[in-house]
């Protein structure tokens, strides 16, 4: 049985587009385990609708929200995943914030492991952004992009344009 690790940066409580998908992994005969972030009161591991899912407990969570913390909390993120990825076949990768997590596992840590990068969204032109965010992150996700063995867009127009 193949394992799938599926990454997020969510909670994972209200997610049924990735819970949907884990459904249909496991039915297909796919052992799953879905990586999110912790958040009270909800439990750090946690079974939902069958799937195991391992909320990841940050030491920096109540930092501010400074870019640099951020980041730190990020690269924390990073490091835990990393750990609970071990014995991955897949990693399915939810959104650009993700998609860097799973390239950094398939490179240093499991060359064989499977990346696909699920784009929920055209992130790059999302509300909200400052110009350098969304320089940033066209430069990341056409980066890594070619990195991933397979990609899940919502759209074919959106696929059109990677």
């Amino acid at each position: 049985m193949m394992n799938v690790v599926s990454i997020v940066m969510n909670n994972f409580k209200n997610d049924c587009r990735v819970l949907n998908e884990a459904i249909s992994l496991q039915n297909g005969g796919y052992r799953i385990k879905v990586l999110a972030l912790h958040e009270e009161p909800l439990k750090e591991r946690d079974v939902v609708s069958n799937i195991t899912v391992h909320r990841i407990k940050l030491k920096s969570r109540s930092w501010s929200k400074n870019k640099l913390v951020q980041l730190f909390k990020y690269l924390e993120y990073i490091y835990r995943a990393i750990r609970l990825s071990k014995g991955a076949d897949i990693l399915h990768c939810h959104d650009l914030n993700t998609l860097p997590i799973g390239w950094l596992i398939k490179s240093l840590f499991n060359r064989s492991v499977k990346l696909i990068y699920d784009a929920h969204e055209y992130e790059t032109e999302m509300n909200g952004q400052t110009a350098s965010e969304r320089r940033v992150k066209r430069v990341v996700e056409r980066m890594l992009i070619k990195k991933a063995d397979r990609v899940i867009t919502v759209s074919g127009t959106i696929a059109s344009e990677y």
